[in-house]
C-alpha cells in the first residue's frame, strides 16, 4: 500500500485537507497527515488517519511573527518526518502562506517520491520548486468547502491515485546518465546506442533547469551508477550571466556522490538566453545567434574562455577518484565548426565566424593548466563533438575508463 504524507495548516485549511485525505483513503492509500500549523483542529469524516502536529507558540503573536514560528518548524522537522514516515507521495496543500510553510517537505523528500502541491498560486509564483513537482491548481480559494472545491479537490485526489497506481521499474543494468541539449544531440545519441550496445542503460538530461537539477539527485539516490556530462552551457550561463557560485552545482554534487564521471565540454562556450529581453543590456556589442524564436545564444569572448576552463578545472580537480575529461578540438557544438553559421551583432547584422579556434583553444589550455595531473585526465581529440569518428573515440574512452564488460549487467 502506497503511503501519502499530506501536508497543510489545519487550523485554515482543514475541511480541504479532510476531504482529501478521505478521497485517498478510499482509494486505498494510507495517508498521514502533517499539521504545519500546530492546531488542535480534527479531521472531518476521517478515521486512522495519524496527524503529526509541529510545535507553535501559544502566546498571542501578530501573524507575521508566528509564520516565521512556523516555518522555522516546518524547516526543522521535515526530515526527521520523511525518515520515519517514507511516503511515497508528498502532498503540500495550501494558498500562498501554506504553500511557503510546507516546502520543505517538498525540498527534502527523496527524488524517488512523487510530489505535488494542490493550491490557488501559479507556478511562477510559488519560487523555486523542486523540478519533479507537479502543481495541480485549484481555481477557488481553499476556504471552508464548497461544490466548486470539493469538485477540484476530487480531481487532485485522482491525480495522486493514479501516481500511486504506477510502480517505478527496476532495472539490474547499470544505468549512465548523458546530458545534452539540441546542438550536442548527435553526440549524445550515438554515445547512447554504443552504451547500450555494452549492456548498460542510458538515460539522457536535457541540460537545462529540470533536467540538470534532477540528475545529481538522481545520483545522490544512487539511482545513476556513472555520469558522462557532454553538455555545459547552463552552467557557463549560471557563472557568465548571473555571477552566482552555485554555477557549477551539478558538477560539484555529482563529484561529492563519488560516481565515475567523464566530462565533454559541450557548448560550454555558449551562453543561453530565453530571448532577446533577457540579455543584459552590459552584453549587447556581443556576437550572437538566434537557432529559434525565443532563444538567443552568446559566443564566450577569449577572455571569459579561459577564466570557465580554469574554473571548470578547480571544480574537477575536487574530486576523490580520476575523472575522464574528452575533448573534441574542432568544435564544441553543432554551431561550432570551421565553415559553420555566421553570427550576427545585437542589430542582426553579421559579426563574422561564430566559431572561433582562438577562444577554444584558450578554453581548453586554461583547463589543462590548472587541472590537477592525479586526479583528472584530460584526452584531446582533433575532431568536431558530433562527427562519428568524435563519438567513436569518446564511445571507447568510456568503456575504458568505466571498465565496462560486455555484458554490464548489475555486479
Amino acid at each position: 500500500m502506497a503511503k501519502v504524507l499530506l501536508v497543510g495548516t489545519l487550523d485554515s485549511k482543514v475541511e480541504a485537507v479532510s476531504l482529501l485525505a478521505r478521497k485517498l483513503g478510499e482509494a486505498g492509500l494510507a495517508v498521514a497527515v502533517v499539521d504545519l500549523s500546530g492546531s488542535r483542529a480534527k479531521l472531518a469524516r476521517v478515521r486512522k488517519v495519524p496527524i503529526i502536529r509541529l510545535a507553535r507558540s501559544r502566546a498571542r503573536k501578530s501573524r507575521q511573527v508566528a509564520l516565521r514560528e512556523m516555518a522555522l518548524a516546518a524547516e526543522s522537522a521535515a526530515e526527521g518526518i520523511l525518515a520515519n514516515v517514507r511516503p511515497d507521495i508528498v502532498v503540500l496543500v495550501g494558498g500562498s502562506a501554506g504553500a511557503s510553510l510546507g516546502m520543505p517537505f517538498l525540498l527534502s523528500a527523496p527524488f524517488r517520491a512523487r510530489k505535488f502541491v494542490v493550491t490557488t498560486i501559479p507556478r511562477i509564483s510559488l519560487g523555486q520548486l523542486p523540478s519533479d513537482v507537479c502543481v495541480i491548481p485549484s481555481h477557488v480559494d481553499l476556504e471552508g468547502m464548497n461544490g466548486a472545491l470539493a469538485e477540484a479537490l476530487r480531481v487532485a485526489a485522482a491525480q495522486v491515485a493514479a501516481a500511486a497506481s504506477v510502480r517505478p521499474e527496476t532495472t539490474r543494468k547499470q544505468v549512465v546518465a548523458i546530458t545534452q541539449l539540441g546542438v550536442t544531440t548527435r553526440c549524445a545519441r550515438g554515445l547512447r546506442v554504443r552504451l547500450e550496445g555494452l549492456g548498460v542503460e542510458v538515460v539522457s538530461f536535457h541540460a537545462v533547469a529540470d533536467g540538470a537539477s534532477a540528475l545529481p539527485s538522481l545520483v545522490e539516490e544512487r539511482q545513476i551508477w556513472a555520469v558522462v556530462d557532454l553538455t555545459l552551457s547552463d552552467m557557463t550561463t549560471d557563472r557568465i550571466v548571473r555571477r552566482s557560485g552555485s554555477g557549477w552545482g551539478r558538477l560539484r554534487r555529482v563529484i561529492q556522490a563519488g560516481v565515475p564521471l567523464v566530462v565533454v565540454p559541450g557548448a560550454v562556450n555558449s551562453v543561453i538566453f530565453e530571448g532577446r529581453a533577457s540579455v543584459p543590456v552590459r552584453f549587447r556589442r556581443r556576437r550572437f545567434l538566434w537557432p529559434v524564436p525565443g532563444i538567443a545564444v552568446m559566443r564566450l569572448s577569449r577572455r571569459e574562455s579561459v577564466r570557465i576552463g580554469r574554473e571548470l578545472a578547480m571544480v574537477l580537480s575536487m574530486a576523490r577518484r580520476r575523472v575522464l575529461v574528452v575533448v573534441p578540438e574542432k568544435g564544441l557544438s553543432e554551431s561550432d565548426r570551421a565553415g559553420g553559421e555566421r553570427a550576427r551583432r545585437w542589430d542582426g547584422t553579421l559579426a563574422g565566424m561564430w566559431y572561433d579556434a582562438h577562444a577554444n583553444r584558450a578554453l581548453v589550455r586554461s583547463l589543462q593548466r590548472h587541472s590537477r595531473r592525479d586526479v583528472v585526465d584530460i584526452v584531446a581529440a582533433r575532431q568536431h563533438i558530433n562527427d562519428e569518428d568524435f563519438v567513436e573515440t569518446l564511445a571507447t574512452a568510456c568503456r575504458s575508463y568505466l571498465g565496462l564488460p560486455r555484458n554490464a549487467e548489475a555486479r
